[in-house]
């Protein structure tokens, strides 16, 4: 259970958190350690910072994305940056991904109400991001396969097909199932009895409150956030195609997509060295700032522990005399 009145951490997120901790600080050493053996190879330096400087611009766009998606004026603007970072630098340092877990529970912390703690509020936000990633990404590959050729239309369209059917449940789940979720809720009280029955109707009635919460979320919001989304991509696409394309901005999204799967071309890899330059450029800043985030995180307490009858010392101690 999560002590959301006092702000404590439960000992799972803390030993997860000591874990990315440690994550991007192994992870750091190493991208030292790579530049130092990278950097002869570095022909002009101006481009590298340069892909840098628009990688850091990117992750502040994404936080302001995040808080825009967010809405409430009751959450904490740093405390969303600071989930975001923590959950971005984590989920550079550890693998499959593992960091968005992290970053999941974070934003959980965040997005929490008196007595409930925000996971499912924070799974739908990440949700969102996801669908607003998907949406440039999916115009990319369509302009690239339609521009190069046939054969790259036909290697990116498994991608392509996959991002569509994506945003369409999207739209289904926050749309359109809503409108028949209360026919449902009732069909199933009049044919069924049980205590099956009353989780199933609990169910729906927390779907049917998490698309509401998404619906709020997104309302009026459409166009401001596929700009952000824009241009996220664009600055991101661009830090590729300085680092891959040796400094030149033209070609950028196929080195992009060589980077990502070879989907292109399989036999035209980048260079190891520049793919090392590329992961120092972009994870070095990322980890100093996610560190600076985590370090906030511990001077505020979150990740401290108190039970039993110092749990209720500290809750006294909050409450105005």
């Amino acid at each position: 259970m999560f002590r959301d009145e006092l702000g404590i951490a439960p000992n799972w997120y803390r030993y997860m958190s000591a874990l990315a901790f440690m994550g991007c600080g192994i992870a750091m050493l190493a991208g030292l350690v790579l530049l130092s053996a990278t950097s002869p190879a570095i022909a002009d330096w101006n481009v590298v910072v340069t892909a840098g400087a628009l990688y850091i611009v990117s992750q502040g766009l994404r936080a302001l994305r995040l808080a825009i998606i967010v809405g409430d004026p009751g959450k904490s603007l740093r405390q969303l940056v600071q989930a975001h970072l923590v959950g971005a630098a984590a989920s550079f340092a550890l693998p499959y991904k593992i960091g968005d877990l992290l970053r999941i529970m974070e934003l959980a912390f965040v997005l929490r109400r008196r007595r409930n703690y925000g996971i499912w509020r924070a799974v739908l936000v990440m949700w969102i991001e996801r669908v607003y990633d998907a949406l440039p990404i999916a115009v990319l590959l369509f302009f690239l396969g339609v521009t190069i050729g046939e054969d790259t239309l036909r290697l990116v369209a498994p991608i392509l097909a996959a991002m569509i059917a994506f945003i369409i449940v999207t739209l289904l789940t926050f749309f359109v199932l809503p409108e028949n979720l209360d026919g449902l809720a009732l069909f199933l009280a009049r044919r069924y009895h049980g205590n099956r029955v009353v989780a199933v109707l609990r169910a729906i009635d927390r779907l049917y409150h998490l698309a509401a919460d998404a619906r709020r979320m997104l309302h009026r919001k459409h166009i401001t956030l596929i700009s952000i989304s824009a241009v996220i991509w664009i600055a991101e696409i661009t830090t590729v195609g300085l680092i891959l394309g040796k400094g030149e901005i033209r070609g950028s999204a196929t080195a992009l997509l060589r980077f990502l799967s070879g989907l292109l071309s399989p036999t035209s890899t980048p260079e190891l060295n520049d793919l090392s330059v590329y992961s120092v450029t972009i994870g070095l800043p990322l980890l100093v700032l996610g560190m600076i985030a985590w370090v906030a995180a511990i001077r505020s307490g979150r990740l401290s522990v108190v039970t039993g009858s110092g749990a209720l010392n500290r809750l006294a101690a909050q409450r105005p005399q």
